[in-house]
């Protein structure tokens, strides 16, 4: 599977307590088990808690398999391969009658990511298989449809459709998604 390489950029402190850039360009610890498989890179690895952020070590130039070592975290990018092909575009119907499209995994039909009308936005499906539990989201969208036994927490926000992206997003994430869509919108 031929991916890009994915940019690291790790700052940490001079001997003067002043933050510096450790290093600033792609992982060089990326590894495929097999020709055509998944591609992980590895961006970070502690062993302890709390962190010892000292020194100029690569935290991620380790071995380790796939949960983290007790008191410990990994920070890493798997690249699942299609088994057959690309993800498949399903239209699905929506409330107002309009479609937007969710791109399936070929081979076992899993939604990998959406596209709600630009294609240069996707919203992708973030998870792990081996804690479900362990991502949780921020906000829950289009509860007006959910099953009436589904109980969601009251400690996070739950809009029937959507909601007002500049009141919920951070202000990074707003400028990002600026910038993405400012292409689109020059030439009108």
């Amino acid at each position: 599977m031929e991916k890009k390489p994915t940019r690291r950029i790790v700052t940490g402190h001079d001997a003067s307590g002043k933050a510096v850039v450790l290093m600033d360009g792609p992982s060089p610890h990326v590894r495929q088990r097999s020709a055509g498989g998944n591609v992980l890179t590895m961006l970070w690895v502690t062993d302890e808690m709390p962190v010892d952020m000292t020194g100029s070590k690569d935290r991620a130039d380790t071995q380790i398999g796939v949960p983290p070592r007790l008191n410990g975290s990994i920070f890493r990018i798997v690249d699942f391969a299609p088994s057959t092909g690309i993800p498949q575009p399903v239209a699905v119907p929506r409330d107002d009658g309009s479609k937007r499209q969710i791109f399936r995994c070929p081979t076992c039909q899993v939604a990998v990511f959406s596209q709600y009308g630009r294609p240069e936005v996707r919203f992708v499906r973030g998870g792990t298989l081996d804690q479900p539990s362990g991502v949780t989201p921020d906000v829950h969208i289009f509860t007006g449809s959910k099953l009436p036994w589904i109980t969601l927490p009251a400690s996070t926000p739950a809009f029937e459709v959507y909601y007002d992206m500049k009141t919920l997003w951070p202000a990074a994430s707003l400028e990002r998604l600026e910038s993405i869509m400012a292409p689109a919108d020059s030439g009108a």
